[in-house]
């Protein structure tokens, strides 16, 4: 089904009002604790009960302040504990399912609900992504690091939740590959199994390493690099999104996103042909950069 954006100013003229979903407004209560020791409103670190009903319940406010479009973080069902850090997933950045809601944002039904809504006030709504990593199932100790056996250096985090039981992995066909030790999965290379960066300025470890152990993805693997493009098209044809905000962009490789978003391969098309094929013109991406290294953060503008 063809969905067409509300007609109006152009992406340079619209006013973005930025919505962290889980700190913004509650609007359904029942969807605030799962009983993981994930929730709790008085603990920074923790889900606070935000929620796509919230947010479609305060657009009226926010097109009365003004604001045309709408930058939400990624409603994507996280991994809600990680084991190396006190912060649970409320963010969103840490990628459980990518192509689910997490349970505590909702439903699929509610995320339509309010892109519907916000297109009839005139209001586009731009969804985070993450191209870069998963959540944190696994860590690759740095110490006498063989990139070519990876496999001596992994190790499974216990403690991660979901899923419940084994594997620990995202509930994913392709990023479920993420045990080297398994042939297939380290022949499917979807991963990168490396240990996290310690050099920023080292553009092969900011490429390659592994970000604050988040499991980095190796998108010049084809596999991985087309299974990103399967689940944000799916975004885009399931909810009508009208554009992307692509997290950790500097730590991808540049040629990617020339794939990513513009590919005419019918089974491989890029997320912005597909998005003009369902009727959105105008689909508007940018990412995030934040280096030292600004010679190669020009090599993503040019």
């Amino acid at each position: 089904m063809n969905r067409r954006s509300p007609a109006g100013a152009s992406w340079r003229d619209r006013i973005i009002y930025f919505i962290l979903i889980d700190r913004f407004y509650n609007g359904d209560g029942s969807n605030d604790d799962f009983g993981k020791g994930e929730y709790d409103p008085k603990d920074d670190n923790c889900f606070h009960g935000g929620d796509l009903k919230g947010v479609t319940a305060k657009l009226p406010f926010i097109k009365k302040m003004g604001f045309d479009a709408l930058w939400i973080t990624p409603p994507v069902h996280n991994q809600w504990i990680n084991p190396t850090t006190p912060c649970r997933g409320y963010h969103g950045y840490w990628a459980y399912d990518f192509t689910q809601v997490d349970p505590h944002f909702g439903s699929l039904d509610d995320y339509k609900t309010l892109v519907r809504e916000a297109h009839r006030l005139g209001i586009l709504v731009i969804q985070d992504i993450v191209g870069n990593h998963t959540g944190n199932y696994f860590t690759v100790e740095a110490q006498d690091y063989d990139p070519h056996k990876p496999e001596r250096n992994w190790k499974l985090l216990e403690g991660s939740f979901p899923p419940e039981g084994l594997p620990k992995a995202p509930n994913d066909p392709v990023f479920r590959m993420n045990n080297p030790n398994i042939p297939a999965h380290k022949d499917a290379a979807a991963y990168n199994f490396t240990p996290n960066i310690t050099d920023f300025k080292n553009r092969e470890q900011t490429l390659t390493g592994t970000l604050s152990d988040l499991d980095d993805i190796n998108v010049r693997s084809p596999l991985a690099a087309d299974r990103l493009k399967e689940i944000y098209r799916y975004w885009i044809e399931e909810v009508g999104v009208d554009g992307f905000r692509v997290d950790t962009v500097y730590y991808t490789p540049e040629d990617f996103y020339e794939g990513f978003l513009y590919d005419s391969d019918p089974l491989r098309l890029g997320v912005k042909r597909y998005a003009r094929w369902q009727g959105i013109k105008d689909f508007f991406v940018f990412g995030e950069a934040w280096s030292y290294d600004y010679a190669a953060i020009n090599n993503y503008l040019s």
